[in-house]
């Protein structure tokens, strides 16, 4: 009988030494699976932000785009102007007037080209942001 006892101590023992080891090793996994969640919360984070500024690119984009074409029509405007300057006085202030204004327009041009590229590689950075998240949403 004690031996009979003596065994089943020793059984329970070792089955309590194994549970011990699975609930060691549970709640290391649970650990592991904390931080990769966490890890996952802040790669999401990262990837919203670049929606938000898709956003306000968009209405910067629009506002430009606006602008631009009101530059556009001016320019139109000014050049009909200096044309008919041009026909009722040929004097030097007309042609001073054209130079002027030609500068001012290539000014303009130069400015928009700028203003258009800038907004096409902010563009692409957001797709590139977009992409990423898609693909980590994934």
């Amino acid at each position: 009988m004690k031996t009979n006892a003596m065994k089943r101590i020793k059984e329970l023992t070792d089955e309590l030494n194994s549970d011990k080891r699975r609930i060691n090793d549970l709640l290391k996994e649970t650990n592991d699976k904390e931080i990769n969640i966490q890890v996952l919360h802040a790669q999401l984070n990262a990837c919203q932000q670049p929606q938000q500024q898709l956003q306000t690119y968009q209405v910067e984009y629009k506002r430009l785009t606006e602008e631009n074409y009101q530059l556009k029509q001016h320019l139109t405007q000014q050049q009909q102007l200096s044309s008919m300057n041009l026909i009722n006085n040929n004097g030097d202030s007309s042609n001073i007037q054209v130079r002027v204004i030609s500068d001012q327009i290539k000014k303009l041009s130069v400015d928009n080209g700028n203003l258009e590229k800038q907004l096409k590689a902010k563009d692409l950075l957001i797709k590139e942001g977009q992409k990423e998240k898609d693909d980590l949403i994934r």
